[in-house]
Formats: structure tokens, C-alpha cells, sequence
């Protein structure tokens, strides 16, 4: 199982650079991924604070990582009680590190 790193997620989700996405998506499609809590924490700040994502849309990049073949979450129960705080309204910022840290 490969462990993925914050820069392939970001890739995949911002998908501006042609040659950087499709590496991206290389890695995600070779087989079994791991995604820590440390990097989808991460890739939330990132997504928030470099590319202006609103509080649905991460949620919703969140989300979609979970539904990806073959990627795996440290502790999927967690990630999903986080996700279920976002849908509620809690903030981005206090559910996610509250539930993952």
C-alpha cells in the first residue's frame, strides 16, 4: 500500500497542471493508497487557505476521497463523524482537528 502525500491530493483536486494531475492520478491508480489524518488534515488548509474552497466544497472534497477506488483513510469512522459535523454546519476548522487529532 502506497501512502500518499498532501501534494497528490492537491493535484487531483485543483487539476491545473496537466502533467502534475495525470502523475497524480498514476500514483492513486496503481493500486491500494493511504491517506493519514495528518495529510487529509492537510489538504483542508490547503484547499481552504491557497485555493479560496468554501466550507461545502471541502466538505465535498473530502467526501470524494472516501469514494476513491482503492483509497484508504486512517480511521474511516472518524473521518465520517467529521464529515457528519461539517454537513451539520459545524466549522471545517473545528471538526475535522477536533475528530483527528
Amino acid at each position: 500500500m502506497t501512502a500518499l502525500d498532501t501534494n497528490v491530493l492537491v493535484r487531483l483536486y485543483a487539476d491545473d497542471d496537466p502533467e502534475q494531475v495525470e502523475k497524480a492520478r498514476s500514483v492513486v491508480n496503481a493500486g491500494p493508497s493511504l491517506v493519514s489524518d495528518t495529510v487529509l488534515l492537510e489538504f483542508k488548509w490547503v484547499i481552504g487557505s491557497s485555493y479560496n474552497a468554501t466550507h461545502e466544497q471541502m466538505y465535498d472534497a473530502i467526501e470524494a476521497l472516501l469514494h476513491v477506488p482503492n483509497m484508504h483513510v486512517t480511521d474511516r469512522r472518524r473521518i465520517c463523524q467529521a464529515l457528519e459535523g461539517m454537513k451539520g454546519g459545524a466549522s471545517s476548522g473545528r471538526c475535522l482537528p477536533s475528530r483527528l487529532c
